[in-house]
């Protein structure tokens, strides 16, 4: 699609401001609560591509391509507030640099997108704002915590939009709303300007309709960058793919026995025995602390939101509240700005660094010990198999208004949560529907450093 619209561009059959007018057009017109805000300043960069144009100048590889952000990512000059009320009316006084990045290939940045408040939620319901609502259905959520970024894929108001991934937050709204959502290698893409929640967990990941586009707008974001210690250059790796002949497909039985029960088990099974008629080799694998990953994401990342988002006091920006003294401007603007479920992860975050119930002291070393173990255990699996293939959740988009417990909202990221923990590479593509046409989503883990593979066996999969 992007490439398309390129040509047309390039080609002079339509102006970068009258192809991008469309998208704009769909973004204000938007019903779903996926769209915070359309940015003016969209005209100026389309017009900036145009003169390029006339002017016979070299183009960038996603000239005119409209993108839509998450709101925890920073652009400079614009509202970011990562869909919480203690950044109201924050204005990002630089860029991160997967926007400057963007930029830099002319990309046209046109809205920023609605999202879990902080990142913190698997099903798109703790924006402040209120639940985004899925692209299929009003009665059902997006899937989050990139919720808007996801819907604004599907319901074509950009060709692509950013979000980021703590526990399956680009891959679970992709599979819910029918799209592609990729979460690279941990350190293929610069951290610098997004919202920090769970630091060596998260990264920056992309929606788009396609394997092709997503593959190019990662290209664009991903290498090392100055301002982020983690970021790294990815190393030159070949895909040994010469079709699904001989590939060997990991089924991970931890995984595989927790989706057993699952009305959607035998869609799963179907695709799995498709590929071995097709000649890839289904291995049965064991990771044996897989089923802690939840556990030991629960543990983790609250305690690094804790400490990340400590900085929101009231005194160097965002929301401030009238107070008589230091200890209660905190205290007020902490409890007026900060929604119910990023307090709840804060103080989860701060029991944990503090004592657990039975009086035990946190170990942190033992929680980063199960990290490692676990990151371990797939590094060792991908010994036995050229790449994983799993569900993406467990079901379809759960209806809105229906009551839910925060522990089974924390649940869907079980498929999800371990390719962040141990720092590999992910896709979520499209694979069926339910009887409603609600979509579900497949998953495609790859080692380390290995996302061309896993894109090429994604196409393969995605015809």
């Amino acid at each position: 699609m992007i490439k398309e619209y390129i040509y047309k561009i390039k080609s002079k059959q339509i102006t970068v401001t009258e192809a991008v007018k469309p998208f704009i057009e769909k973004c204000k017109a938007d019903k779903k609560g996926a769209i915070l805000e359309v940015f003016d300043s969209w005209k100026e960069l389309a017009k900036g591509v145009d003169e390029k144009i006339q002017k016979g100048e070299p183009l960038g590889r996603l000239a005119g391509v409209p993108i839509i952000l998450k709101d925890n990512i920073l652009y400079k000059g614009h509202r970011a507030g990562a869909a919480s009320k203690i950044l109201d009316g924050f204005i990002a006084p630089y860029s991160a640099t997967v926007v400057k990045k963007l930029l830099a290939e002319d990309a046209i940045i046109i809205a920023r997108a609605d999202m879990d408040e902080f990142a913190m939620g698997g099903i798109g319901r703790y924006a402040y704002q209120g639940p985004t609502k899925n692209a299929h259905s009003d009665n059902h959520h997006a899937g989050g915590s990139s919720s808007g970024s996801a819907v604004s894929v599907a319901l074509d108001y950009c060709l692509a939009s950013l979000g980021s991934d703590t526990a399956g937050s680009v891959r679970y709204p992709a599979a819910l709303n029918g799209i592609v959502g990729v979460k690279p290698t941990y350190g293929a893409v610069s951290r610098y300007g997004a919202v920090a929640f769970g630091s060596n967990l998260e990264q920056i990941g992309v929606f788009a309709k396609t394997i092709t586009d997503t593959k190019l707008v990662l290209d664009v974001i991903s290498g090392k960058c100055e301002f982020d210690a983690t970021s790294k250059r990815p190393p030159i790796q070949a895909a040994k793919f010469d079709g699904l002949e001989g590939l060997r497909i990991g089924r991970v039985k931890e995984l595989y026995e927790a989706f057993l029960d699952s009305p959607f088990a035998p869609l799963y099974d179907g695709i799995l025995d498709n590929l071995k008629k097709a000649g890839a080799k289904i291995v049965d694998i064991s990771i044996p602390n897989v089923t802690k990953s939840i556990n030991c994401y629960y543990a983790l990342a609250p305690t690094q939101a804790a400490s990340n988002l400590a900085r929101f006091d009231g005194v160097r920006y965002g929301r401030s509240v009238d107070a008589d003294t230091l200890a209660e401007l905190y205290e007020k603007t902490r409890s007026e700005g900060f929604g119910t479920e990023v307090k709840r992860r804060i103080l989860l975050g701060n029991l944990m660094l503090s004592a657990r119930p039975e009086g035990r002291e946190f170990n942190e070393k033992e929680i980063s010990n199960m990290k490692h173990q676990i990151a371990t255990e797939f590094t060792s699996a991908f010994k036995k198999v050229d790449v994983m293939i799993m569900p993406t959740g467990a079901g379809t988009a759960p209806q809105i208004g229906q009551p839910i417990d925060p522990v089974d909202d924390y649940l869907v990221d079980l498929f999800t949560v371990p390719a962040n923990l141990s720092g590999s590479p992910a896709v979520s593509i499209p694979c069926g529907a339910d009887e409603n046409g609600m979509p579900l989503g497949l998953q495609i883990v790859t080692d380390l450093w290995n996302e061309e593979l896993m894109f090429k066996i994604a196409e393969v999969l995605s015809v």
